[in-house]
């Protein structure tokens, strides 16, 4: 496997396997997989540098070639390790109706290449979480392998999606955006009915009916 930097503009592709996620160097070259389920294009852009200020090549992936189940994936062939990476993924933006909400202007970086000790340790359990970075837990090392991990990943912004605000306990020195949620309640019966039922039982020391 080539060590160096890139030097072509153009590399040859074949569509690749979905199995394992992330970038994996191989022997002729580099198999890239990313998981969406509800993504109806998605594109991997290649860099010469961190900093470079335009990918060298832009590839599509056609979701006849390059998807199987819920995975994207290409191999590159004969790509240099030292290869910067991110990913562009158009999808359904009815944020009201599915809380979805793709943007195609904006590329993803793929937080695996950083990952230190627990996080990283994740990864290789659950590989099918994508370019998700986990929060498995708030422990001293967890939270100080997290920091780390966040750290290196060279992104513009985080992008906060757990129930809690991760940074009153992470230190993230970089931006960040939260995702807020709400429930919606739909129907009977509602989450005060149930509450409210877990109470009465619970002080008369009864249990919950099925």
């Amino acid at each position: 496997m080539n060590e160096d930097r890139p030097t072509a503009t153009a590399y040859a592709t074949r569509p690749g396997s979905r199995f394992p996620p992330g970038a994996t160097a191989l022997a002729d070259g580099v198999n890239f997989c990313v998981f969406s389920r509800h993504a109806t294009s998605v594109e991997l852009l290649l860099y010469a540098e961190a900093d470079s200020p335009e990918p060298f090549q832009a590839i599509a992936l056609p979701p006849e070639r390059h998807r199987t189940f819920s995975f994207w994936h290409v191999f590159v062939e004969g790509l240099p390790l030292r290869t910067w990476y991110t990913w562009r993924v158009d999808g359904p933006r009815d944020t009201r109706e599915t809380g979805r909400r793709f943007n195609a202007r904006k590329e993803l970086v793929d937080p695996r290449a950083w990952a230190v000790g627990t996080i990283a340790d994740t990864y290789r359990k659950y590989p099918d979480i994508g370019t998700l970075l986990p929060a498995m837990g708030y422990g001293d090392q967890q939270v100080k392998d997290l920091e780390a991990t966040i750290d290196q990943v060279p992104a513009d912004v985080v992008v906060i999606g757990t129930p809690i605000d991760l940074s009153r306990i992470v230190r993230i020195r970089k931006p960040t955006v939260r995702v807020q949620y709400e429930l919606q309640e739909i129907g009977q019966p509602t989450l005060d009915t149930v509450l409210a039922g877990f109470i009465k039982h619970a002080l008369a020391g009864q249990a919950m009916p099925a």
